[in-house]
């Protein structure tokens, strides 16, 4: 039996993932976390062998919860499944050592695949992304490091400095602190220019 989490935010996606694995005798859905905050207490209540990952989710992104599960539970396996296949994003989760990825695009039968793939302790990458996953490449993105880059994301979400600090568990002062180095790597004044920067990267 593979017992699975999967973190989806989206309640009409996580409902039709439980009516087409239940289809599927040998897997058994352990849970579902609807926030990337609730994902490492469910690993330890749940036990599962694999993670099926979305990126963007409210609470903590899924290239942070990536990280954290890699660091304290590295026997769960992660397959990420997301809308999103730039270049940056694929090399960030490559380099914390995720299994597989596929994209929400690809059919029914890439799903199941990757995930019997990813059990079976093999790596599994979509397509479009499957270059990158057998000649990854290092990019430095100007050395933003992944909490910048969260950070990032939530400003062009149109948070502000204390719903930033809220939601990461960081005082407002870390956020300006973190919000002034960005600017500084970028070589920006505006928060246009971010966005754009942002856009340009798949960072959003």
């Amino acid at each position: 039996m593979i017992r699975l989490l999967i973190a989806e935010d989206q309640k009409l996606l996580y409902d039709a993932f439980s009516i087409v694995i239940g289809e599927h005798a040998e897997l058994q859905i352990a849970g579902w976390c609807n926030n990337g905050l609730d994902v490492l207490p469910a690993i330890s209540e749940k036990n599962p062998d694999l993670l099926i990952l979305d990126i963007n989710m409210p609470g903590k992104d899924g290239i942070t919860v990536a990280e954290e599960v890699k660091k304290y539970y590295p026997g769960v396996r992660i397959l990420v499944m997301t809308s999103y296949s730039s270049d940056l994003l694929v090399n960030q989760l490559l380099h914390l050592g995720i299994e597989g990825y596929i994209l929400k695009s690809d059919d029914m039968h890439m799903f199941f695949e990757a995930i019997y793939a990813v059990a079976a302790g093999e790596r599994y990458f979509s397509n479009s992304v499957s270059s990158l996953a057998e000649n990854p490449k290092e990019k430095s993105v100007h050395n933003l490091s992944n909490r910048e880059i969260e950070i990032i994301r939530h400003i062009c979400k149109g948070l502000s400095t204390s719903q930033i600090a809220d939601l990461l568990y960081i005082s407002p002062l870390t956020v300006d602190t973190h919000r002034k180095n960005i600017y500084h790597k970028l070589g920006i004044r505006h928060q246009s220019e971010l966005i754009r920067y942002a856009v340009e990267r798949g960072i959003v």
